[in-house]
């Protein structure tokens, strides 16, 4: 059966196959046409009017003459094929005593449960922390670009720089805060070679940070920070350096001695190893591993890393960044959204990596299966429109296995990994999010997919 909606004076007609869904589905389905169909209609988490994104938010239902009152009742018991429906969208947002939106009867019915009060003070909390925190950075950042100013302008450039480097300057000054972190005498014992192993790292650092803030993000204070071992393994599978899976317990060698490079005594320091690396620490786990995992006729340590950064690290990131999705994920305002949310992207990741969450999970927190993602695309209600058709469930999954595939940059059959990291799982729900939404603006799909995981955040 198909059913009409009009929304605001807009018509869709929406494909319910034998009508066995909800009417809070096919609210939602029409908030997400409707969102589509109206340019910069609808509120983003990435925009200042953060607290407004509630605006498509079905707030009422009726037919000519009946109000419906039952987000819960089913489509195929209310209406006939044919059949006109309308739906009324919150217009403006109300805040309650905790600054949460107040909702209509009906959305009330639909999304909240029995601790709603309860949530929705939670989610205040989140907010005005969140708040806080940017406070907080914006202060720090402001602080250290009077700092930089001032060296700068006496002539002292030993800065700690992070983020995006900009400059040779700021590319050069990071590189020797790092290194000032590193013992360089554990990847080559030469003193000689020190000069020769900096001037190869000056001349790729850019990208490897670059690489490191892709999969990290930038630091934010209260924020925990950097690389688990997934995120390093994939990335040195991506550029063809190792299997992650064939080679992984060289890989975790490296990794465990990357990370214990900065403790008193290193592996044989009683310290426990830390799960992350810092930007430092990656980037003495490319130097271990092209040392260790080198396979041509290198001369010595530095040329063996050298090639690996020309001839594996570079071409692969390169390659990578060459994807229509990625690419879409890097315009500046997406790229912000992504950044500024990584916390609550975050939860919805862990939420579906964790085995007692479902079927096909894996007891890894930094990986998501296939079945994680889906269920997390199906929550979320990205995939509203697919569980519609025949065959939904074996669509989804091919959808999501396209999608993580996609991530991994379309890799041969024998090097496909079923698991992706977390920035490898926000590519995938963008490449989903283009595949099933209606719309010709690429990024404007992509942020709409990202903002469904935003919402479905704030249930978890």
């Amino acid at each position: 059966m198909k059913v009409k909606v009009n929304v605001h004076d807009r018509i869709f007609v929406v494909p319910c196959g034998e009508g066995g869904q909800t009417m809070k589905w096919l609210a939602m389905v029409a908030a997400q046409r409707y969102a589509l169909a109206v340019p910069n209609g609808r509120s983003r988490a990435r925009e200042e009017s953060h607290s407004k994104r509630g605006f498509f938010l079905p707030e009422m239902l009726w037919t000519e003459g009946q109000l419906l009152t039952n987000p819960e009742a089913r489509i195929s018991d209310i209406m006939e094929d044919g059949a006109v429906i309308n739906v009324n969208l919150q217009q403006n947002v109300e805040l309650d005593d905790v600054g949460a939106p107040k909702l209509s009867a009906w959305a009330e019915h639909a999304f909240s449960h029995s601790n709603a009060s309860k949530m929705r003070v939670e989610i205040a909390k989140r907010r005005q922390a969140a708040a806080d925190r940017e406070v907080e950075r914006q202060a720090i950042m402001e602080r250290r670009q009077k700092e930089y100013a001032s060296r700068k302008s006496q002539g002292a450039m030993h800065v700690v720089v992070a983020g995006d480097l900009e400059s040779n300057e700021d590319v050069e000054a990071a590189l020797m805060y790092d290194l000032n972190t590193l013992d360089l005498r554990a990847i080559e014992k030469s003193p000689v070679q020190h000069k020769a192993l900096r001037l190869v790292l000056l001349e790729h650092f850019r990208m490897l940070n670059s690489i490191f803030i892709h999969y990290c993000g930038v630091a934010r204070p209260g924020h925990i920070f950097g690389m688990c071992y997934d995120e390093f393994a994939h990335f040195l599978h991506l550029c063809n350096m190792c299997h992650a899976r064939h080679d992984e317990e060289a890989l975790r060698g490296i990794f465990a001695e990357s990370a214990s490079n900065r403790l008193p005594g290193g592996l044989n320091s009683s310290a426990p190893i830390p799960k992350l690396l810092s930007r430092a620490d990656f980037v003495y786990g490319i130097m271990r591993a092209a040392a260790s995992l080198a396979t041509g006729g290198a001369a010595d340590t530095v040329d063996a890393i050298e090639d690996a950064l020309l001839e594996k690290i570079q071409p692969g990131w390169e390659a990578y960044q060459q994807d229509a999705i990625l690419q879409a994920m890097s315009e500046k305002s997406t790229q912000a959204m992504i950044q500024d949310n990584r916390t609550h992207l975050k939860r919805v990741f862990e939420q579906h990596s964790r085995p007692e969450d479902g079927p096909g999970q894996t007891a890894n927190r930094d990986v998501m299966l296939l079945e994680g993602l889906k269920d997390a695309c199906e929550e979320s209600g990205l995939l509203a429109e697919v569980l519609a058709e025949e065959r939904a469930d074996e669509k989804a999954r091919k959808i999501c296995l396209n999608a993580v595939l996609s991530a991994q940059n379309d890799p041969e059959e024998v090097r496909e990994l079923p698991e992706v990291a977390f920035m490898e799982f926000v590519h995938a729900v963008a490449r989903i999010a283009v595949e099933v939404l209606e719309s010709k603006d690429v990024q404007q799909k992509i942020r709409i997919g990202i903002d469904y995981m935003l919402e479905y955040s704030l249930s978890l």
